[in-house]
């Protein structure tokens, strides 16, 4: 048994990339994940295998990442989705927290340089607890 130059997807003739691509089970023409091409039967390739970077060991869209860009001559850009904050809340002890309405990844490790916040007055009724101004924040 021969094995096929051809294969059926979406209802036309696709051949396989000779080394971007292999042909699966059933016969249809399969990507390599983490070669760094996409095809457009993976949902992204990154050029890695690495997981929490948007583009999955598997060649899918991670959770809270988008991924574009890529090609059959050019890997995937994956980047986080920017999320909005939820509520923002002082203490009793002037401390504040931040709740964000999607979850959010600290990747790497967080310094008190990484803690700059922009906080801008935007109600005339909270003027007591903001000011407009850059503030550094301490990790402690």
């Amino acid at each position: 048994m021969s094995i096929p130059t051809k294969s059926l997807l979406d209802r036309y003739c696709v051949p396989c990339h000779p080394t971007a691509m292999y042909y699966g089970p059933s016969g249809h023409c399969l990507e390599k994940c983490g070669d760094g091409l996409n095809f457009g039967i993976n949902e992204c390739d990154d050029g890695n295998t690495d997981s929490g970077d948007g583009c999955s060991p598997e060649c899918k869209k991670e959770e809270g990442w988008i991924c574009s860009g890529g090609n059959s001559t050019t890997k995937d850009k994956c980047s986080p989705i920017k999320t909005q904050i939820y509520n923002l809340t002082t203490t009793e002890m002037n401390m504040i927290i931040v709740e964000f309405e999607k979850d959010v990844t600290i990747l790497g490790e967080l310094t008190p340089e990484d803690l700059i916040f922009e906080i801008s007055l935007v109600s005339i009724t909270k003027l007591n607890l903001f000011t407009t101004r850059t503030t550094k924040l301490n990790a402690t």
